[in-house]
């Protein structure tokens, strides 16, 4: 689609974008765009960063590094999303495996019975102390949520 714009602009017109990010995935192709733009004397604003290709070359050493340091990490975020999205439509499961329901129902039972350390359940299931407690947290809440049914009931 830019090759497309690329290809019927003509010197003195103007494209306004929203942020650098949408007009390129690399700095590279940045670069590469903002060539093809200045040799065809077109005007090119970023709303977002408030620039243009005309006003790039007032900022000073600290700006610019910044705009550029800010730029970097939209394109790694940028990447990284259309990334998992691709990875989810080709059936890929994304981030860790859940524990089991069962597994998690013993670490409880076991914490709940204080015969086990932390270390003696987490051996045990595989169970972290963390997850644990977080387990914990979800019965109490879901526990007392139940409780304020009732009574309203």
């Amino acid at each position: 689609m830019l090759e497309d714009l690329l290809m019927i602009i003509q010197s003195g017109d103007e494209i306004v974008v929203e942020n650098l990010v949408v007009l390129a995935d690399s700095f590279h192709q940045l670069l590469d765009v903002l060539n093809v733009l200045a040799k065809d004397q077109v005007k090119i604003t970023f709303l977002e960063e408030q620039l243009s290709n005309t006003t790039l070359l007032q900022l000073n050493l600290v700006e610019t590094v910044a705009l550029f340091s800010n730029l970097q990490t939209q394109l790694k975020s940028h990447a990284t999303t259309f990334g998992l999205v691709a990875a989810k439509k080709a059936g890929k499961t994304i981030g860790r495996p859940k524990k089991s329901d069962e597994n998690l129902r013993k670490a409880f039972a076991m914490y709940q019975s204080k015969a086990y350390s932390l270390m003696d359940i987490k051996n045990e299931t595989g169970i972290s102390k963390s997850t644990l407690y977080r387990y914990i947290d979800d019965v109490t809440k879901s526990s007392n949520e139940d409780e304020k049914h009732s009574k309203f009931e």
